[in-house]
């Protein structure tokens, strides 16, 4: 009996002391938080109301928890499409940047071969195609018919008698000149009905369709000196060839560069007098002259005579030793047939120029 109560009281000594070492080194931390969760389990286990609210904190949690993940991932998947969108942004600028350069270079490498290929006007026909070479020629259609012509035209020119042979010399120097050229010339026919406003507006016409290469023609003097001044500033130049405009002002070749005049001019027939006159030892010349602007009125253009006569006299007041030139000459209208008013100032040059008549 004695040893059962000494070995009783040996197993409960260590079994308290074993106790006291798991308390205080190994589990005594676990062991107070279990039976402290164990407690609060039973106590609130004892009140299901807040048992209840607790759950569905809980359940609130774990929706925004989901609903804060799904954010995250439409947020992620919206910034890779918006880098896709960047990147797609980029390579078409990138692509305009490259097809516009190509462009540029197209059109240059272009411009060049086209300036070569105007260049090499003798070439075979599978070269290039035909290039036109568009001709103008401004006259009147019929010099009598329009009443602007009477004193406008004074060579009374107009299309009716100059186009057949223009057409004509058209067809012969394209298949004898032209004939192994793929050159096509395009003449343009107009009727200026010797109009100051009309005939040059036909070539700014043509000029702003790039159908202008060449003008032939004008009958009226003053549309002429127009153009000829516009030419200068078209293209390279556009040549005018022309039978009038014989003045002597229209000899500034840095203003009317490209005009060409086919039968000379006034200043010619002046200087030629002029060194006759000189030859002669004539000293003292008086001139008669028709021109119906000084007798009759302003608003007609001055005629081809007045024009001859300042020419001739220009010459001679600078070249010789002649009187001054507004005491050189006396006007008449011819078209009068006043035999009277000629007698009269052909006896006033005389008594000027010689003495008694």
């Amino acid at each position: 009996m004695i040893r059962y109560n000494q070995v009783t009281i040996i197993l409960v000594t260590c079994i308290f002391i074993f106790l006291i070492l798991v308390t205080n080194y190994g589990f005594g931390e676990e062991i107070y938080h279990f039976k402290r969760k164990s407690y609060k389990s039973e106590k609130n286990s004892l009140n299901p109301i807040e048992d209840n609210d607790l759950f569905n904190e809980i359940t609130d949690n774990s929706r925004k928890s989901i609903n804060l993940h799904s954010d995250f991932g439409d947020n992620v998947r919206l910034d890779n499409r918006n880098d896709d969108v960047r990147r797609i942004k980029r390579h078409t600028i990138h692509n305009e940047l490259y097809f516009n350069e190509e462009n540029k270079s197209k059109k240059k490498h272009y411009k060049i071969h086209r300036k070569r290929h105007d260049r090499n006007i003798v070439k075979s026909s599978n070269d290039y195609e035909v290039k036109p070479f568009y001709i103008l020629i401004p006259l009147p259609e019929k010099a009598n018919e329009a009443p602007e012509c009477k004193y406008r035209n004074p060579f009374n020119l107009d299309l009716l008698s100059v186009r057949p042979v223009i057409e004509e010399a058209i067809e012969d120097i394209q298949s004898k000149i032209f004939g192994s050229r793929k050159i096509r010339l395009v003449p343009f026919f107009n009727d200026t009905k010797c109009s100051d406003a009309i005939g040059p507006n036909f070539a700014v016409e043509l000029y702003k369709q790039e159908k202008l290469d060449c003008i032939i023609g004008y009958a009226f003097v003053y549309s002429l000196a127009t153009i000829s001044r516009l030419s200068t500033q078209w293209k390279n130049g556009i040549p005018i060839i022309s039978p009038i405009g014989l003045t002597s002002n229209l000899d500034n070749k840095t203003e009317y560069k490209y005009l060409t005049r086919i039968t000379g001019s006034y200043k010619g027939v002046g200087s030629a007098t002029s060194k006759i006159m000189k030859t002669l030892n004539i000293t003292n010349v008086l001139f008669l002259l028709h021109e119906p602007r000084l007798v009759r009125t302003q608003d007609i253009p001055y005629s081809e005579c007045f024009h001859i006569i300042g020419s001739l006299i220009y010459e001679l007041v600078n070249n010789n030793n002649f009187i001054k030139k507004q005491d050189s000459y006396d006007v008449i209208d011819e078209t009068l047939h006043n035999t009277t008013i000629y007698k009269e100032k052909l006896k006033k040059l005389s008594i000027k120029g010689n003495g008694m008549f």
